[in-house]
C-alpha cells in the first residue's frame, strides 16, 4: 500500500481532492499551471531584479570605458598610456562577457509586453481610479468632466506605443542572439543593434511623455503623494533609457561617459529605488 500510495505521489494523483490518500498531497509542477502569456510572464518575469543587477555592471563598465577614453585623450595621462590600454582591453572583456549572459537570460523576455499588449485592460503604470471632488481641490464641474486620474485615449495610446518600442526590441534581441551562437551572420549584429535600441529609445520617448502628460495633470493637485512620487521617478528613469538606448543605436550619439552611468543608475533605480 506504501509503495501505491509512493508511485501515486510521484505522479501527482494525490494532489486531486477525490484521490487524496495522506494529508500532505505532492503538488503539481508549475509548469502545469501555466496558461497564457500572463503566466509565461509570471514565470520569466521572476527574474527582473536579477537582469538589473547584472545590467548595472553592463552600463557601469560602459561608463568606465568611456572614462578611460576621456583619460586617453587627455594629455596628463600620456606616460600612463600603455597601462590605461591594458586596463580597456580587460574592461571591455569583462563588459562583452556580461553583455551576451543578459542576451541569453533574456529569451523569455518578450513576454513582459506581449502580456501587457494583449491583456483585455491595459495596466497603466499609474492608477486610474476616480478621486472625490474634495481630493481634487477643484470647482464643481459638470459631470461629463474627465477626472485629472482617468485614463484617456491619450495615456492609453503613449504607453501602448512604448510597449510595442519594447516588444521589437525583445524581439530584435532575439535574433541578435541567434546572430551571438553562428546561426546567423555575425556581420550584421551592428545593424540589427542599431534597429532595436532606436526603436527602444523611440518607445521610452513615449513612456516619457506618458509620465510627463500625468506629471502636469498631478501638479496642481493635492496630495496623491504616492502618484506624484511614482511618476517623478518614472520621468527620471524613463529620461535615463531614452538618452541610454539612443546612444546605443547612433540615433543620437553622446559619449559612453554618460550612456554607461546613466544606464547603471537606471539599473540602480529599479533595484535600490
Amino acid at each position: 500500500t506504501l509503495q501505491i500510495m509512493q508511485n501515486a505521489g510521484e505522479f501527482g494523483l494525490l494532489s486531486c481532492p477525490s484521490l487524496c490518500l495522506c494529508p500532505s498531497p505532492v503538488p503539481p509542477l508549475p509548469f502545469s499551471r501555466m496558461e497564457g502569456f500572463s503566466k509565461i510572464n509570471a514565470f520569466a518575469g521572476a527574474f527582473g531584479k536579477r537582469d538589473h543587477f547584472f545590467r548595472f555592471f553592463q552600463y557601469f563598465t560602459r561608463g568606465i570605458r568611456g572614462t578611460l577614453q576621456i583619460m586617453q585623450n587627455s594629455s596628463k595621462f600620456v606616460d600612463k598610456t600603455q597601462f590605461l590600454s591594458f586596463l580597456l582591453e580587460q574592461n571591455q572583456s569583462f563588459h562583452i562577457k556580461i553583455m551576451e549572459a543578459r542576451r541569453s537570460y533574456r529569451l523569455l523576455g518578450s513576454f513582459a509586453p506581449l502580456s501587457e499588449l494583449c491583456s483585455s485592460k491595459l495596466p497603466l503604470p499609474l492608477p486610474d481610479t476616480l478621486p472625490s471632488s474634495k481630493q481634487l481641490q477643484l470647482q464643481p464641474q459638470p459631470k461629463t468632466t474627465v477626472s485629472p486620474l482617468s485614463a484617456g485615449w491619450l495615456d492609453m495610446s503613449l504607453y501602448r506605443l512604448s510597449l510595442m518600442g519594447a516588444l521589437l526590441w525583445h524581439w530584435i534581441d532575439h535574433v541578435r542572439f541567434l546572430s551571438m551562437i553562428g546561426w546567423i551572420d555575425r556581420k550584421k549584429q551592428p545593424i540589427l543593434k542599431k534597429y532595436s535600441f532606436g526603436l527602444y529609445a523611440i518607445g521610452k520617448l513615449f513612456l516619457l511623455l506618458y509620465f510627463l502628460r500625468n506629471y502636469f495633470r498631478f501638479k496642481k493637485l493635492e496630495g496623491f503623494e504616492k502618484e506624484k512620487s511614482l511618476i517623478r521617478r518614472g520621468v527620471v528613469k524613463a529620461a535615463m533609457d531614452m538618452v541610454t538606448f539612443a546612444h546605443v543605436s547612433e540615433l543620437v550619439p553622446t559619449h559612453d561617459f554618460i550612456c554607461g552611468y546613466l544606464g547603471a543608475a537606471s539599473s540602480a533605480l529599479v533595484l535600490f529605488g
